[in-house]
């Protein structure tokens, strides 16, 4: 029998006798791979609740690397343009800021995400209220899904819906924005993004 076999009938024999934790209990990280057109992307989903979701936007877009700039010169571990940024950094008088510092702080680039998810959120409510629980092209559609998905900008997310694409749904690096919208549709999300 193998050491692995062991360790394996040596957690079942101490959960049955302790009433610890059982295999169906413990959370694992899902993994999902796209089915949309574009390049394909697997990601492993680490939970449902908003900070899994950060962690995992985190991960697809920059490794969770908060220092990292990308060939198309987006930041941090979210990849936001400095626009994006600086527009949700004057809101806190925070918009003197450097490049370099900005990317020193993965506290302030998460409450830029979550400031730019409630931003987005109020621009594409009304097609989380008219899609929401749809089967669009395959890809069952949800608000966390579309949130995700806006991290490609809000008239991306329009544009899928409205079937009318000026620019193409894919972004500079062939990910079309129903991967996004497929990878992070079962998240349970707050109403509102605390900033």
């Amino acid at each position: 029998m193998s050491k692995r076999r062991k360790l394996f009938y040596v957690f079942i024999f101490w959960a049955s006798v302790t009433g610890g934790p059982t295999l169906d209990s413990l959370r694992f990280p899902m993994e999902k791979e796209s089915t949309t057109p574009g390049r394909k992307m697997m990601m492993r989903q680490t939970g449902t609740d908003l900070d899994a979701f950060l962690r995992d936007v985190a991960f697809i877009e920059s490794g969770e690397n908060h220092e990292i700039v990308s060939r198309y010169n987006m930041l941090g571990k979210y990849q936001f343009s400095w626009p994006t940024a600086k527009q949700h950094l004057k809101k806190w008088n925070l918009d003197t800021i450097s490049k370099k510092d900005f990317l020193n702080r993965p506290d302030l680039q998460d409450s830029v995400m979550l400031a730019n998810l409630d931003h987005n959120q109020k621009i594409l409510d009304p097609y989380i209220k008219k899609y929401a629980n749809q089967t669009i092209h395959g890809i069952q559609i949800t608000r966390s899904g579309i949130l995700a998905a806006a991290q490609f900008g809000p008239g991306k997310v329009i544009e899928f819906f409205e079937g009318v694409s000026k620019h193409g749904l894919y972004d500079g690096n062939g990910v079309h924005v129903g991967t996004y919208m497929q990878l992070f549709s079962n998240y349970r999300l707050p109403r509102r993004f605390a900033v």
